[in-house]
């Protein structure tokens, strides 16, 4: 998972198995910086180390450009991205 930040890895290794088919089903919201494919990548990851603990991430996820510490996507997250991701939420 080396694109997801290593707060979050530390944070999926250490959740209890799930013990039952009810478990809590996880929705990703991520921002990015735009490099490639490196959201998809890291969406596959944090489901694929979520499934290894029989938990369930919904396909159903969304992103937006964070905020960059250089010269690119140093106006985000905009108002643009804030209407999607609350779109987002009244929806799942």
């Amino acid at each position: 998972m080396d694109q997801v930040h290593k707060s979050i890895r530390n944070w999926v290794s250490n959740l209890p198995e799930a013990d039952n088919p009810q478990s809590p089903r996880f929705y990703l919201f991520m921002t990015w910086l735009g490099r490639g494919k490196s959201n998809v990548t890291a969406f596959n990851d944090l489901k694929n180390q979520l499934g290894k603990k029989g938990y369930t991430m919904d396909e159903n996820y969304t992103d937006c450009f964070g905020k960059s510490f250089g010269v690119i996507r140093r106006e985000h997250p905009n108002e643009t991205d804030f209407e999607k991701i609350m779109n987002w939420i009244e929806n799942i």
